[in-house]
């Protein structure tokens, strides 16, 4: 048995078996800046322990998964408290091809920014749970026409900002109609309810409408949709207006690229719901500093390709996030963040990577923050000792640059890695 563990479950008599991998992580840096401050920063050595579990399995008709990642850090120079987290999403889900019924329960434990304006510092970060659960009834009413009704509910919890906690229920009417074996259309019809659980005054219903028209080809699949969305509040003016969602991938022998692009209205506490990670976090998350409705505007393009040379592999991305706040418009931000990033294999078991990025962070009222850009450029070379054992070894510099002096700061890191699976 070589890099996973097996476990056997039990369905209706019959015994199955699943791969789980299990892999254990050390990471040490040595920074020269713990605390990323403007002037005289601390030299430290920053640690990481890390044990991850992954699996899935579909057994009849249901399927589930999980990915977890538990980590400790730990500072030698007591810059931030030492702590431990947990990260990572697991689902399980129940559908039949013979019964209207079905049903998923999904979870998700995600990093999230206070605020937009903080330096990416563990504290900083504040740890964010959802919790949902969608039972929902299919009929097939033609050969080519489908109807879904489902209700959602979602618990959404912060492990230190608790007044950030809320709930959502909602339904959604959907119908799908088929053109073609190669497209199809359909049409979504939703209403939902949100609550913050720790304070009053804030919460909102909205109600939406989506047409979508998706469509999968030889080398393009894309799925476009437009819709109108109102949302009213306990306090504070009712929010409308124009929405949409873009999913496209480009394949070729040689190119993939992705694009998507969404515009909705969302909440400082479910945010961009666990979505777009960057650096282990996700954007347009929203701020801790009010509790608002905001619309929410996102566009992403990735590309990737080898064509540079045989042992090549060149990615580059952009993105684009504005958020907008219906009513302490002094929060509104915009970020655009590209990478580029190329990976070369030295041999059959080394490989290098090197990748260069830059975020631009806008902020409409300057006595709230400054502008602010980040440079990021990192190097690492990595050898794997066998299927099972590796190791890195990286160089990161990163330089924040603002019109605030007491914001900017510089920070160089070298560090070691290594993992284990089981």
């Amino acid at each position: 048995m070589t890099g996973a563990a097996v476990v056997a479950l039990c369905y209706g008599g019959g015994v199955s078996a699943v791969d789980v991998d299990v892999t254990v992580g050390l990471r040490t840096e040595f920074t020269d800046n713990g605390e990323r401050a403007a002037r005289d920063g601390t030299s430290e050595r920053q640690d990481n322990y890390d044990i991850a579990v992954e699996f899935e399995h579909l057994q009849g008709d249901v399927e589930y998964s999980v990915d977890y990642t538990a980590s400790e850090a730990r500072f030698s120079e007591d810059t931030q408290e030492d702590r431990s987290s947990l990260d990572g999403e697991a689902f399980v889900r129940y559908f039949s091809a013979d019964n209207p019924f079905h049903v998923s329960v999904s979870h998700s434990r995600r990093r999230v920014l206070n605020r937009r304006q903080d330096r990416n510092l563990l504290a900083n970060l504040d740890e964010r749970s959802i919790l949902t659960a969608v039972p929902g009834l299919q009929f097939r009413v033609s050969p080519v026409d489908t109807l879904r009704l489902d209700a959602t509910v979602s618990d959404i919890s912060y492990r230190f900002n608790e007044e950030r906690d809320s709930e959502q229920t909602g339904v959604m009417l959907d119908w799908q109609h088929r053109l073609s074996s190669l497209d199809q259309f359909s049409l979504s019809l939703r209403s939902s309810d949100t609550e913050f659980k720790e304070v009053d005054g804030f919460d909102y219903e909205y109600d939406s409408a989506v047409f979508t028209y998706s469509a999968q080809l030889r080398r393009l699949s894309y799925s476009i949709g437009v819709g109108y969305i109102q949302s009213s509040a306990d306090q504070g003016d009712d929010v409308d207006g124009p929405i949409y969602t873009l999913d496209l991938t480009y394949e070729t022998g040689v190119h993939r690229i992705n694009l998507r692009g969404e515009r909705r209205i969302t909440d400082t506490s479910i945010g961009n719901a666990d979505q777009n990670l960057v650096d282990g976090l996700t954007g347009g998350d929203g701020t801790a500093d009010s509790f608002d409705r905001y619309e929410l505007s996102s566009l992403e393009v990735e590309w990737s390709t080898p064509i540079v040379c045989e042992r090549c592999d060149l990615r580059a991305s952009l993105r684009y996030n504005d958020e907008a706040y219906a009513e302490d418009s002094l929060q509104d931000n915009s970020e655009t963040f590209g990478s580029i990033g190329l990976g070369y294999r030295i041999s059959r078991f080394a490989r290098m990577n090197f990748s260069v990025s830059r975020s631009d962070q806008q902020f409409d009222n300057p006595l709230l923050a400054q502008d602010q850009e980040r440079d990021r450029y990192e190097l690492r070379f990595g050898y794997d000792f066998s299927a099972e054992t590796s190791a890195q070894v990286f160089f990161r510099y990163e330089e924040l640059s603002s019109r605030d002096p007491e914001s900017e700061y510089e920070e160089s890191i070298v560090g070691l890695a290594f993992e284990q699976r089981f």
